[in-house]
């Protein structure tokens, strides 16, 4: 999902989706090479925070069509408890 939202999002604003989607996809990849747990750390830190900064707004805007959705079905209240908590 999201590097169809990059994708979306550039196309329409800068007419540069067809960069910014595979730049998403190369910070995830390379957060998933590189996050460990030991010596390497050093070197994973930069690929971990690039992939946090890239999908911290789709997630959000994702939880936010799924409140929509489940309030349309008269459970806004739980699932606002599980997105905020």
């Amino acid at each position: 999902m999201a590097p169809f939202y990059w994708f979306v999002a550039f196309e329409l604003l800068f007419d540069m989706g067809i960069v910014v989607a595979p730049l998403f996809r190369a910070a995830n990849t390379t957060d998933a090479m590189l996050d460990y747990r030991d010596d390497r750390i050093r070197i994973g830190w930069f690929a971990a925070g690039t992939n946090d900064l890239f999908t911290y707004l789709p997630a959000g805007v994702t939880g936010a069509v799924l409140l929509v959705l489940f309030a349309c079905r008269g459970r806004f209240g739980r699932v606002l408890a599980v997105y905020l908590g």
